[in-house]
């Protein structure tokens, strides 16, 4: 039975970058992602609470003497973000948001494929798949099984560059309802609300922010440490590219759980 709404933070990791002006792909060079990721997040508490939990931490932090000297403690002034944060912020970030019930899904897109399919359609139809064209397919993936239950849904995204409009985000969700009537039978009527912000506007972002950073040290990095602290968390990692067993991809879930081992075998 339907009841409320839901309110989902989505963010992205990694980026779209797949040629240079000549064409030549730009996997492998520096400064360049692996693999590009999507991230939602729903809290099931109240956010007030959990924005006020922050904003006391990101005081402590800003008061600590220890801290005064690092650089990048002027940005986690305006919010935290997982990537600019020096160690010891993220420490103290991740203590938190182990503690928060909350439930994140991440949608992971390989560079290698993207690339290979990029060059495909343009060999055969002489299109170019834009970055919005990428974006706006994972969205619709994901949120493929997110908005069937609840009467109406609050989506906000964090503002990144041209990878969308309100009108591609309105066209992505709108598959996504289409996909889940036509693979399960379940027709959806909810009200969806879509919108797009700064992180440092809203703490929602910037926890997700922080959801996705540790899957991309897993995946860019070969680190686990980090996704080890908050696995329990996650309800679904979808490596869509991984199809050796499956067309679909791989499913990660608390039944079966991500691991280096299983996931170093397709990476690059």
């Amino acid at each position: 039975m339907k009841h409320n709404f839901v309110n989902f933070f989505v963010d992205e990791s990694g980026d779209l970058a797949r040629f240079d002006k000549k064409g030549r792909s730009l996997l492998g060079q520096e400064g360049v992602s692996k693999t590009f990721m999507l991230g939602v997040l729903q809290v099931n508490e109240d956010i007030i609470k959990v924005s006020k939990a922050f904003e006391d931490l990101r005081q402590d932090l800003l008061s600590d003497p220890c801290l005064k000297a690092i650089p990048s403690l002027a940005k986690t002034k305006l919010y935290f973000h997982a990537k600019d944060d020096c160690s010891a912020v993220r420490r103290e970030v991740f203590k938190l948001l182990k503690s928060l019930d909350v439930k994140v899904q991440v949608i992971v897109k390989r560079k290698k494929e993207l690339i290979e399919n990029s060059l495909a359609v343009y060999e055969h139809r002489k299109e170019k798949i834009s970055e919005r064209d990428i974006y706006q397919s994972l969205v619709s993936r994901l949120f493929k099984p997110l908005l069937h239950k609840n009467d109406s849904y609050n989506i906000l995204f964090a503002t990144r560059g041209k990878t969308f409009n309100n009108e591609s985000l309105t066209n992505a969700l709108e598959q996504a309802k289409r996909n889940c009537f036509n693979s399960w039978g379940i027709q959806n009527d909810s009200v969806i609300n879509i919108n797009h912000d700064l992180p440092s506007k809203y703490i929602g972002l910037q926890i997700v922010d922080y959801y996705l950073w540790a899957v991309n040290q897993l995946y860019e990095k070969e680190d686990d440490s980090y996704f080890k602290v908050l696995e329990d968390q996650y309800s679904l990692i979808w490596d869509v590219d991984d199809t050796r067993e499956k067309q679909y991809g791989v499913y990660y879930t608390k039944k079966n759980k991500i691991e280096l081992d299983k996931i170093k075998k397709v990476v690059g």
